[in-house]
């Protein structure tokens, strides 16, 4: 599957810029809804236990970019974890195409 950039172009930024004139230039690279928050519970579900640094890549089908990691510890609590990812490529599958399964050993027939 080929990953797409999800990076806003230029002419989208231009776009914004005559919609919210001031907000075009200092917004984020990427639309709004591409970031993710992994908390305490799904990092553990995942098997992260050591958080990755900022700016590290990871790849989910999608590449992404760590944009914070968090972590704290109180007294008389288990403390917390939390990881934020900015999705900067994806690609979708519909599921009407062929499987990965499929695709590296064609179908059956």
């Amino acid at each position: 599957m080929k990953l797409i950039s999800m990076e806003r172009t230029e002419a989208e930024k231009k776009a914004a810029e005559e919609r919210w004139s001031a907000e075009a230039e200092t917004g984020p690279d990427y639309p709004y809804g591409l970031c993710i928050n992994l908390g305490a519970d799904e990092l553990k579900k995942l098997g992260i236990d050591d958080l990755p640094s900022v700016g590290a890549e990871m790849t989910m089908t999608a590449t992404v970019k760590v944009t914070s990691v968090s972590s704290y510890e109180s007294s008389g609590s288990e403390g917390s974890k939390s990881v934020s990812l900015q999705i900067t490529q994806m690609a979708l599958d519909d599921g009407n195409g062929p499987s990965a399964a499929e695709k590296l050993y064609g179908s059956k027939g």
